[in-house]
């Protein structure tokens, strides 16, 4: 795990990236707000089944654990970090810990979660279940019981963290 801004004061941002630029560039967006901490996705070197990603997740929850910091956690991910997020998200609440928020970016995970979570794609993604004017609120409510909200960013996948 790697953090940037760590001598800010703040409720921190934990994030499931695919590589470093994601990391370096939540830190410039919230330098001076907040902490941001990376932890790998995995892309590229392990094959995704629910258990391998129950299985980073907890890895990556002892270690989240393991900060001087008791939450509540805000949590997210981009793309297939969208899906360990959300266990990582899981497995906080089931230590007793509050997450206030869950990003899941690129990605709607079909799992079931009660929390507030906040759905993110790109305008121009081919993956924004509004492209075609699709409407994903009847399939995502069969999941998400908590608060559900969705916006849409300028960008199209696998663009988003890059200068400017």
């Amino acid at each position: 795990m790697t953090g940037l801004n760590t001598e800010i004061e703040a409720l921190p941002l934990f994030w499931r990236l695919q590589n470093y630029n994601e990391l370096a560039q939540l830190g410039l967006h919230f330098a001076g707000e907040r902490p941001v901490y990376g932890l790998r996705s995995g892309h590229n070197i392990m094959e995704y089944t629910p258990h391998t990603i129950y299985q980073l997740a907890n890895h990556y929850v002892k270690e989240i654990l393991e900060l001087p910091f008791s939450g509540p956690y805000i949590v997210g991910g981009n793309c297939q970090g969208a899906l360990i997020a959300m266990s990582v998200a899981k497995q906080l609440w089931m230590n007793d810990k509050e997450v206030s928020l869950l990003f899941c970016m690129e990605e709607s995970p079909k799992n079931l979660y009660h929390g507030r979570i906040a759905m993110i794609f790109g305008r121009e993604s081919k993956f924004n279940p509004y492209k075609d004017n699709a409407n994903p609120i009847p399939e995502w409510s069969k999941y998400y019981r908590g608060t559900l909200s969705y916006d849409e960013i300028s960008g199209q996948h696998g663009k988003f963290f890059y200068f400017p």
